[in-house]
């Protein structure tokens, strides 16, 4: 009976050798890539004299909150991305990205994520409307970001509107790959800040 056993032992044992062995543990999974969004500006300048600004959290659509890539590859159907993505939520990431632009800007004095002292003069409110690598077209893939800024009293009650507007940016990128789609995406953001520094100065904010 203790030899039946054993022999069962050293024909399970080698079963179970034999599958290990055929599934190659060593191959493994692909590695996940993470990816930071960092807008260079050719210029940082400090307003010697100027409003205070808050710049609250961003939103973001539901459809591009994770942390994975999103590509469109038709109308209606987009795909996310487990192995590429970004090393922190877009939307935590591309708020941080407003905050550090407009604080190197010569429109405004300070830059603040809260309530501070001194108290600001207006609030910044964005939302990320779009995010991501467009592939419809296989030869012509772009990175798709479109984001939209308003721009409240913050010393009027109730607060006053002072400017809104949406901007949106594709850039061509030459091939359909996470790298290229993230540099893609960060010369997306410096246009688009770019663009909301210079509408910024014209606001009239007391």
């Amino acid at each position: 009976m203790k030899l039946k056993s054993h022999l069962c032992f050293c024909i399970a044992a080698a079963a179970l050798f034999s599958f290990t062995g055929c599934l190659n543990l060593k191959t493994g999974y692909p590695a996940k890539n993470s990816f930071l969004l960092d807008a260079k500006r050719t210029d940082k300048k400090r307003a010697e004299q100027g409003p205070v600004i808050q710049v609250k959290r961003f939103r973001i659509s539901p459809r591009f909150k994770g942390k994975g890539f999103v590509y469109r590859f038709e109308k209606l159907k987009f795909e996310s991305d487990f192995y590429n993505e970004f090393f922190i939520s877009p939307d935590e990431m591309i708020t941080e990205q407003v905050q550090q632009w407009l604080s190197e800007s010569e429109v405004f004095t300070l830059v603040t994520a809260r309530n501070s002292e001194p108290p600001p003069d207006c609030v910044l409110e964005g939302r990320i409307i779009e995010l991501y690598g467009d592939f419809r077209n296989s030869g012509t893939p772009k990175a798709v970001m479109e984001l939209k800024f308003l721009l409240l009293s913050a010393n009027k009650s109730p607060a006053q509107i002072l400017f809104k507007k949406r901007y949106r940016a594709d850039i061509p990128i030459k091939k359909k790959k996470s790298a290229l789609l993230a540099t893609g995406w960060n010369q997306a953001l410096e246009k688009i800040l770019n663009q909301l520094e210079q509408d910024l100065k014209s606001v009239p904010i007391k």
